[in-house]
């Protein structure tokens, strides 16, 4: 009984991720998501994380722990996978033409923006952030996909994911990806003009968890403190203003 209770949920998660996998966006003139991992199998995976990592442009990470790790493996750490931050890509659509991206350079003074960050095993293209991105352009005059594909589905042998075991290893990668996107956003404000009460941060998933770790990051190293983040955790919504 014991062993069924645990085999379902593992097959319930493989089917979801197979359906985000096959689920692609036909009708959006955008460039392809994703990205491939370059070593044939991830080296977190038999060597773990034990001690803070520190990236010149980011700083410091600690490991995080799995003390239950739920596969043949005793208790391991990992850590964000800085090595692969340039993966991190931000795309802008407006509400004049949806279907088109365009740079970041595009965003005029006093636009309204939204922050799509999408969640785990997703890409800035399926199905939910893109018609999350249609709904937020009713009200602001940009959305600006988070694509961080690569970090929120982490490969295990070559391209070949493992349920559960994959998704442990993207837990990693949250704080990462906020810190950059904090970059990006303090860009907008410096460069383009952008008040921060025009700015709207929306995360699903890993996002809304991402959300947290960019508004304690921006806060900390340049004071900035948004006004409007909204998180979607699995089935809970929840509305955060600071």
């Amino acid at each position: 009984m014991r062993s069924s209770l645990f085999i379902l949920p593992l097959f319930i998660h493989f089917l979801w991720f197979l359906l985000i996998s096959s689920a692609k966006s036909t009708h959006f003139d955008y460039p392809k998501g994703g990205f491939e991992r370059a070593d044939p199998i991830n080296p977190q995976l038999f060597f773990p994380c034990l001690k803070p990592i520190f990236d010149p442009e980011y700083g410091t990470f600690d490991p995080l722990v799995f003390p239950n790790y739920p596969v043949s493996f005793p208790p391991i750490a990992a850590c964000p996978e800085v090595v692969n931050k340039n993966t991190v890509r931000f795309f802008a659509i407006s509400r004049r033409n949806p279907t088109r991206i365009s740079s970041l350079k595009e965003i005029g003074k006093g636009s309204k923006i939204s922050f799509f960050i999408h969640g785990y095993i997703e890409e800035y293209d399926s199905p939910e952030p893109i018609g999350s991105a249609m709904t937020l352009l009713k009200s602001n005059d940009w959305v600006v996909l988070v694509d961080w594909a690569r970090l929120a589905n982490t490969r295990v042998f070559d391209r070949i994911r493992i349920p559960f075991v994959n998704a442990y290893l993207s837990l990693t990668n949250p704080i990462l990806v906020g810190r950059i996107t904090c970059k990006c956003v303090k860009f907008l404000l410096d460069k383009h003009g952008i008040q921060i009460e025009d700015i709207l941060l929306v995360g699903l998933s890993g996002g809304a968890q991402t959300l947290g770790f960019l508004a304690d990051y921006c806060r900390e190293r340049y004071e900035i403190r948004f006004n409007h983040m909204v998180g979607k955790l699995l089935l809970i919504l929840e509305h955060f203003s600071k």
